[in-house]
């Protein structure tokens, strides 16, 4: 089965767990929350129990501020955070730049790609791999402080679980 219809037919699942999580954080109206959701490479596999899924704590800032379930999960909305068109082609785009954001300066990227590299040395390793956080709402900018942390973390359990 091609990745992407594996990954959009569990779009179905996250949804109502997504709504669940904003409903979490509906009070913290003074942060600039981004929401985030799992990404993962155009050639990572579908049978059970294959790949490898990296996780890190939170984003420190995402794509939108957008709360609206339907539109994170639309494949037409261009700010989705679910099935995005360039999921982890980003962090390539990112390496080495001078911009906001260089990818090769992040000691998470550094050891997700050298760990990638010893199952896919083809030089495209991000494209086998998936990657999420336990945290799926930060601040731009930021890791979320303790009350954000633990507000969302029954939420973002129960997606780390479907």
């Amino acid at each position: 089965m091609d990745n992407s219809l594996y990954f959009r037919e569990r779009a179905y699942a996250l949804k109502p767990l997504f709504a669940e999580l904003m409903q979490s954080v509906a009070g913290y109206t003074d942060y600039d929350l981004r929401p985030f959701c799992i990404q993962w490479g155009r050639s990572y596999p579908t049978d059970e129990n294959t790949g490898i899924m990296f996780y890190g704590r939170a984003t420190n800032g995402w794509i939108t501020t957008e709360t609206d379930v339907d539109k994170l999960f639309d494949p037409a909305f261009d700010d989705r955070i679910f099935a995005r068109d360039d999921q982890m082609q980003w962090v390539y785009d990112c390496a080495g730049t001078d911009n906001k954001y260089n990818s090769n300066r992040s000691a998470f990227w550094r050891i997700i790609r050298q760990v990638a590299r010893g199952f896919y040395p083809s030089g495209e390793e991000l494209l086998h791999v998936c990657w999420s956080n336990v945290c799926k709402i930060a601040p731009d900018g930021a890791n979320p402080d303790n009350h954000l942390y633990y507000d969302q973390l029954p939420a973002c359990q129960r997606i780390m679980q479907k």
